[in-house]
């Protein structure tokens, strides 16, 4: 069967992303660009050093060229990324991206800090969890890609939205995260 693609959104450009971020956040939001590949970055920090579909930009966390330690991880709260509306009417649509999550440097082994994916079938009014990772190891595995079938999980009324939420929680942990090929099929 033939499979029409509805959305493809490579993060090259703002389609209309939303980052909200807690008061309590000192570093790390989430930032679209060309992920930072310095060693520091990539080998201290687990940051993705590259984003996952070689077109160069995608949503990562605390994006920077890191001078010392980790400067540029999540820090001290959560910072959250929310899609654009997209119009979906199709009831066998799939939904799937590429995914970054990692909070296993510096000797992190508490794990409490989850990247939490969530969808919305009436355009953010009410929030479905989609997907949550607490122990992330992306710098070992790398890019990660998942697909959804929407129906099995809401049902589209007014638009879909996903959110994307990573956290630093107490005690303190490396965390870094990204989002990047975004696909409704």
């Amino acid at each position: 069967t033939d499979v029409t693609v509805l959305v493809e959104d490579d993060l090259e450009s703002d389609l209309g992303w939303n980052v909200v971020n807690d008061g309590s956040l000192s570093a790390g939001g989430w930032e679209r660009g060309v992920p930072s590949n310095d060693s520091i970055s990539v080998d201290d920090c687990s940051a993705p050093g590259a984003d996952s579909d070689g077109s160069g930009s995608c949503w990562v966390t605390g994006n920077g060229n890191s001078s010392f330690g980790c400067e540029f991880d999540i820090d001290g709260g959560a910072t959250q990324l929310t899609s654009p509306i997209y119009e979906v009417t199709n009831a066998s649509a799939s939904v799937g991206f590429s995914w970054w999550y990692d909070n296993t440097s510096a000797n992190n082994t508490e794990y409490d800090d989850v990247f939490v994916i969530e969808i919305s079938g009436d355009a953010g009014g009410s929030w479905s969890p989609l997907f949550s990772r607490s122990n992330g190891n992306s710098a070992q595995t790398g890019w990660s890609q998942e697909s959804f079938l929407i129906s099995d999980f809401v049902t589209v009324t007014s638009g879909l939205r996903l959110r994307f939420t990573a956290s630093d929680d107490a005690p303190g942990s490396v965390v870094e995260a990204g989002v990047d090929a975004i696909r409704i099929t």
